[in-house]
């Protein structure tokens, strides 16, 4: 085998390896979240007042990515597919982590519920680009739960 060859064969060789072990090694670029909205408010009944005691309010979290969503319900973090638009907010696949033991679940439990709902209507106050959100159920026209958000 003349020398050019075995070099190019091994240079190929090298090569390929490279690509073998870099597509190994390569670990998925983690989706870029946007900023972390808080939660100030949740409404159980439209007219009355929030049901999130004042002691937790902004603990409970939310931020959105292109196609998911991860947040924190006060005692446990969830995350979920989602698609979100300027107009509606559907989520899918929504997975909780388990509560923390010491930790009173009823904003947790109320958290759950109320992202299991999956459809909900996005509402800007004002202007439509500020830092107030509200998520409003969709599909129960009634007595629609809400959240509201701000950053």
């Amino acid at each position: 085998m003349s020398k050019q060859l075995t070099n190019t064969a091994l240079a190929l060789a090298a090569t390929a390896t490279a690509a073998a072990l870099s597509a190994c090694s390569a670990a998925p670029e983690p989706e870029a979240f946007g900023p972390t909205w808080q939660v100030t408010d949740l409404y159980k009944v439209p007219g009355e007042p929030s049901t999130l005691p004042a002691a937790v309010a902004g603990t409970v979290t939310v931020a959105f990515g292109q196609r998911s969503l991860a947040g924190y319900t006060g005692c446990a973090g969830f995350q979920a597919t989602s698609l979100l638009s300027d107009t509606e907010l559907t989520i899918t696949d929504l997975q909780f982590d388990d509560p923390a033991p010491d930790c009173p679940t009823e904003v947790h439990d109320a958290m759950v519920n109320f992202w299991n709902l999956g459809r909900f209507e996005v509402i800007r106050p004002g202007n439509g680009s500020g830092s107030t959100m509200i998520l409003r159920e969709q599909g129960n026209m009634v007595d629609p739960e809400s959240i509201k958000l701000v950053q």
